[in-house]
């Protein structure tokens, strides 16, 4: 699986939206991404993926209670760090901006953009 930092954004502004939230079929957070971001979620088993690749970053917090279940994820809610991405990459006219520069680099390159591009703005650089 590639990862897809469309997709990540797309999590990160829907778990600050809805706050903690339940994922399974039917929830309000795969109902959400699907409504908000239709072209993005290809499927449970990509989005489950991108909710671990957010955890093990950091960036959200989420209990595991059923075993039996690998698609069942509960009260995924945002971190400190992932509330700084977030701030970072929320804008959506900065968001294209900042992929176009960063391509498909790391999220530390992403980033790095991010924060250059922010000051450039601030600064009216």
């Amino acid at each position: 699986m590639k990862r897809d930092m469309d997709l990540v954004r797309a999590i990160l502004l829907t778990l600050e939206e809805i706050g903690p939230a339940t994922f399974e079929k039917e929830s309000s957070v795969l109902c959400n991404l699907s409504t908000h971001f239709p072209a993005l979620v290809q499927n449970d088993i990509q989005l489950i993926n991108h909710f671990r690749l957010l955890e093990e970053g950091g960036f959200i917090t989420s209990d595991h209670d059923d075993p039996h279940d690998e698609l069942f994820i509960e009260n995924s809610q945002l971190t400190w760090q992932g509330h700084e991405l977030l701030a970072d990459i929320r804008d959506e006219g900065m968001w294209k901006k900042i992929k176009e520069r960063a391509g498909e680099n790391s999220l530390a390159v992403l980033k790095h953009v991010a924060v250059e591009l922010t000051k450039k703005t601030l600064t009216g650089a």
